[in-house]
């Protein structure tokens, strides 16, 4: 008979949503933060030995390696990205590079310029330019 109950209860629990902070969770797992402190953690989650691996604070902010996360997403350590990097949407092009456009702004992907290296000669002698002629361009070609 106890199998029997069990059964019917384990069939009941893997049909049903799960709600933490809340009585109608809407998900499999839906979790409500229980204050409205920005900071506070809606989710963590840590290693045996304390030190944290994910957490999520009420405001949104996402940490991954941190408890304290001060961007949307912020990982402490390295990341690894298996495809392609797409800011504001925008994968670029072969050949482009990011750069910033500044505070609050997505960076942005440019073509290189066609020199890319810059060979000078160096004159102790020379009074301009603290002795470098600024004369000696190599045009590349774009290429690498």
């Amino acid at each position: 008979m106890r199998k029997g109950v069990f059964s019917l209860c384990w069939g009941f629990l893997l049909a049903q949503n799960v709600g933490i902070g809340l009585n109608a969770p809407t998900a499999r797992l839906h979790i409500r933060g229980g204050t409205s402190d920005a900071t506070a953690h809606a989710l963590r989650i840590d290693r045996s030995t304390g030190s944290v691996v994910l957490s999520v604070r009420n405001d949104g902010n996402v940490g991954i390696g941190t408890l304290s996360p001060v961007q949307r997403t912020e990982v402490v350590g390295n990341v690894y990205l298996s495809g392609d990097l797409r800011p504001a949407g925008n994968p670029g092009t072969s050949g482009q590079v990011l750069y910033s456009g500044g505070t609050n702004q997505p960076p942005m992907w440019a073509s290189l310029p066609m020199r890319l290296a810059y060979v000078d000669i160096w004159s102790p002698s020379s009074t301009g330019l603290q002795g470098w002629s600024g004369a000696n361009v190599i045009n590349c070609g774009g290429q690498w």
